[in-house]
């Protein structure tokens, strides 16, 4: 929900809305840097995800997919 007067001067008309990541994608298709940034972002994220309910193991050094020898 927007509050009125938290934006900076020039962003004062801007509208931002929650997206898939697919539609975040297809929207940046001709901004390539920025998409990559994003698509990174979310890998990360989903790597995130992954460590975070035990789909990825942690070595005892706390290092995701490794293995303890």
């Amino acid at each position: 929900m927007p509050e009125a007067g938290t934006g900076m001067p020039g962003e004062a008309s801007f509208i931002a809305r929650l997206c898939t990541i697919e539609e975040a994608l297809e929207r940046l298709k001709s901004w390539e840097v920025q998409r990559h940034i994003v698509e990174i972002a979310w890998k990360a994220w989903q790597y995130t995800l992954d460590v975070d309910s035990g789909r990825v193991p942690l070595s005892p050094q706390g290092v995701p997919g490794t293995v303890a020898q």
